[in-house]
């Protein structure tokens, strides 16, 4: 809704997206009068439909469901066993690689997206590892052999999504396939030595190498790493760092100890991070709440953000050992009026040490733009951590739009919506732009391409829509209503203007949206308007007569006011728009709340009226 504007509204959303595609909505999806809306049944068909969705996204918070990863299992699937180095220790992982190939030969995300060929040949080249290292499965590494050879012109694409780390990793595992025999092809040898040389001192995003340790192999000083071992034994919840880290650096019973606890949750596969509960079901409220459906699942919400809460209390590392974790919990409880102190991301003031290897966080782009929206929650003098936080990466954000440093557009664009003040926005407006950006299919880059099953699918899409539709449905039926009233009231002609009736509903329909609250947004419209005609009475519209008789009227309301002469047509067209407005919405919160309260309607009009006398 764009407000400022008047007569405008916004229309339904269309429901050509069944995927990938567009909404079909033009830039400039506002008209100048108001339409007639039907909402859209393609995607949910009927209220069966409508509630089936329903519950298959309140199961989401029950059961999280992280995406498999061809990459991570493939480490986890070369560690050797702990009594004989010549066999794996989890060949519940090879059986899964040799079951999970693609049809044309690779690894890796599915279904897959035509930017993400790195990361296919960075999965798919950890496969073929596994597969040789423990000489099994001949066919399928003749596949991806095939695979790696007509795809390898992609190493050196820079339109290609590049996995974190790809320019380190990817190279040290040509080496390790070398030494296997594996009969690589020369022309890709040389391309990723090349990107590797390429690379040298390089930084990276992630301003953290040690995340990548598996990148430098028996070269990397794992004692050193292991300084960073966590709590649940992992590397930076890393399944293939820790699994790199059983390989090149002996045994580790915390390690074996991680790797186990994953499997014995997902059986024969590994996510590319783990632990998640935490971080998936905060995005996923961070999801509804984006989409404006997040009233659905109040339930649901509060629990998680109770949880989190808990967690923060006790400091658990599931949130504070990821910068973007930490920040997207402290939004969500601050904004939820839970007691969150800023102090908890004071480690984030420093740009220099946030990008450091010191801290043995990961700084990715997603958690620069989390930080800059946490940032914006001042609400105490002692916030000032957020506005150091603010600055910084405010600035580092648009040195990025600058040099137009970014993976794709949809990270361009994320940066530009973060800069702005979101107080400044409202919520029906980032509803709808949430919903025509959503996208089924959509992936986050680490160090391999996941998607949340959690997250982006189909029931989200769907209901979202739906309950934009049949929000802005009843909004527009409301107009009407509001039309019909403002003509039978006669309001234009004591000197308001139709278009005054759009702004006025609609700043209400922006604040208070929901179906439920019909009565409230169109009683607050009208008040707003009768509201306004009397300011433009008493600031000299109507002579002092007329105001004297409008006094006069107010003080007879339940008495005998019809014996009053009106002393003007505006005064009989005012004050019969006030008696009519004022006794129906009195009969109607008789009816809500089972008591009469029209007597303090009447002093409050009563109490307006002296007020603008005196």
């Amino acid at each position: 809704m764009i407000l400022g504007h008047r007569c405008t509204i916004i229309l339904p959303l269309s429901h050509h997206k069944l995927g990938n595609e567009n909404f079909g909505l033009s830039k400039n999806a506002i008209c100048q009068r108001p339409r007639r809306v039907r909402c859209s049944h393609t995607i949910v068909e009927s209220m069966d439909c409508v509630k089936e969705a329903k519950e298959r996204i309140r199961e989401t918070f029950v059961k999280v469901e992280p995406c498999s990863s061809s990459y991570d299992t493939a480490w986890v699937a070369m560690v050797p066993s702990r009594n004989s180095l010549k066999q794996p220790c989890f060949p519940q992982c090879l059986d899964w690689i040799l079951e999970n190939q693609r049809e044309d030969g690779s690894w890796g995300l599915n279904p897959s997206h035509p930017l993400l060929v790195k990361d296919s040949l960075s999965s798919t080249l950890a496969c073929l590892l596994a597969l040789s290292k423990w000489g099994v499965g001949d066919k399928q590494v003749q596949r991806g052999m095939d695979f790696m050879e007509t795809h390898g012109w992609a190493i050196d694409n820079k339109d290609q999504f590049s996995p974190v780390g790809f320019e380190i990793i990817f190279p040290n595992m040509i080496k390790s396939a070398e030494k296997l025999n594996l009969p690589l092809d020369l022309d890709l040898v040389n391309l990723a030595t090349a990107e590797r040389s390429l690379h040298n001192d390089f930084t990276g995003n992630i301003g953290n190498l040690k995340y990548m340790a598996e990148g430098f192999g028996e070269l990397c000083q794992w004692k050193e790493i292991m300084v960073y071992q966590r709590h649940n034994g992992s590397l930076f919840d890393s399944p293939a760092t820790t699994a790199a880290a059983l390989i090149y650096h002996q045994y580790d019973e915390k390690c074996f100890g991680y790797l186990n606890s994953i499997l014995k949750v997902h059986k024969n596969w590994v996510p590319t991070i783990y632990p998640t509960k935490t971080h998936s079901l905060l995005c996923l409220v961070d999801t509804l709440q984006s989409l404006g459906v997040d009233r659905h699942f109040k339930t649901e919400i509060s629990k998680v953000l109770d949880e989190t809460y808990r967690l923060w209390q006790q400091n658990n590392e599931e949130i504070f050992s990821n910068a973007a974790h930490c920040a997207m919990a402290f939004r969500l409880l601050r904004m939820s009026n839970y007691d969150v102190s800023s102090e908890e991301l004071v480690e984030f003031v420093d740009e220099e040490h946030c990008f450091s290897t010191r801290s043995g966080k990961i700084t990715s782009h997603d958690a620069i733009v989390e930080l800059h929206k946490a940032s914006q929650l001042a609400i105490h003098e002692k916030d000032h951590i957020l506005d150091t936080i603010r600055n910084w990466t405010g600035i580092f954000m648009e040195q990025q739009l600058l040099n137009n440093d970014f993976l794709d557009r949809k990270s361009k664009k994320e940066v530009e919506l973060a800069l702005r003040k979101f107080y400044a926005t409202y919520d029906r407006v980032e509803s709808r732009r949430c919903i025509e950006a959503y996208e089924v299919n959509n992936f986050k880059i680490l160090k391999a391409a996941c998607r949340s099953p959690n997250i982006n699918n189909r029931d989200f899409l769907g209901f979202s829509v739906h309950d934009f539709n049949l929000c802005q449905a009843q909004h527009q039926k409301e107009l009407q209503q509001l039309k019909r009233w403002f003509e039978d009231c006669r309001l234009e002609q004591v000197g308001l203007p139709q278009q005054y009736l759009y702004t006025t509903y609609f700043l209400t329909a922006a604040l208070l949206f929901e179906p439920e609250f019909s009565d409230a947004r169109l009683a607050c419209a009208k008040n707003t308007m009768l509201v306004t005609l009397v300011d433009d009475f008493f600031d000299g519209y109507v002579c002092e007569d007329e105001l004297l008789n409008i006094f006069e009227l107010v003080q007879r309301w339940d008495g005998n006011y019809s014996t009053v002469r009106y002393h003007s047509e505006r005064v009989k067209i005012f004050f019969s728009a006030l008696y009519k407005t004022i006794e129906e919405l009195a009969a109607k919160a008789n009816i809500k709340q089972g008591q009469c309260i029209k007597d303090h309607f009447i002093d409050l009009i009563g109490g307006e009226v002296r007020q603008h006398q005196a």
